[in-house]
């Protein structure tokens, strides 16, 4: 981290060598995270394009209902737009 990067954090009050518990940072019961993959990684795949298109994988979690989901999506773009799906 660059040291004008640190001065601005450390007049903010944060703490650089704490390690902030789950609690802290999402109090409640209420929490929902998701994520899509920009480029390929250990656990979602990148943003493929295709043509008049592009496929994204990603994963959305929730605290209460205690889902996990993953999903993966075609986007199409035109009116035109057609793509031919294999399972």
């Amino acid at each position: 981290m660059d040291f004008e990067r640190a001065l601005v954090l450390d007049a903010a009050g944060v703490d650089l060598g704490r390690v902030y518990r789950t609690e802290e940072l999402a109090p409640g019961r209420h929490i929902v995270f998701s994520a899509t993959g920009i480029t390929d990684g250990d656990f979602l795949r990148g943003v493929k394009f295709v043509k008049d298109g592009a496929r994204t994988h990603g994963i959305s979690m929730g605290h209460r209902s205690r889902v996990i989901r993953f999903s993966d999506a075609v986007h199409l773009w035109g009116d035109d737009a057609r793509v031919t799906i294999q399972v």
